[in-house]
């Protein structure tokens, strides 16, 4: 079952406002921006109004509401075998920057054949001796 929420009232939505500022979990600058954005939002819903009137204004193609959708929803997850992988493929290619393009060559056949674990023993090998 949903919770109800109380509206606020204006002096009490003012009070909690300075409350939060005063305790600086919230800067009064965001308020500001806030307070800004909300009234070009403002400005904005006017002008789509007008231009709603016009046939020659530009509309976003699918394709940009689509970018815009995919940047509000943050980054995927990484789950533990993605981030080892991650962790694995750092360690190749440090440990093959060290080498000369011929001998590159040679541990990359074998990280694709025996895989990326079995070419760093052997770069750590060939390393150390």
């Amino acid at each position: 079952m949903a919770k109800r929420v109380r509206a606020l009232s204006p002096s009490n939505a003012l009070s909690v406002l300075q409350g939060l500022v005063r305790e600086g979990k919230i800067a009064a600058q965001d308020i500001a921006r806030h307070l800004q954005i909300a009234e070009l939002e403002e400005r904005l819903a006017i002008l789509r109004g007008q231009a709603g009137r016009r046939s020659n204004v530009r509309r976003p193609h699918s394709s940009e509401s689509s970018v815009a959708a995919n940047a509000r929803k943050g980054k995927r997850r990484v789950t533990a075998a993605g981030r080892a992988s991650y962790r694995i493929q750092g360690q190749y290619i440090a440990y093959l920057r060290r080498f000369s393009m011929q001998v590159r060559a040679k541990y990359q056949k074998i990280a694709r054949e025996q895989g990326r674990e079995h070419a760093i023993a052997l770069m750590k090998k060939a390393l150390v001796a």
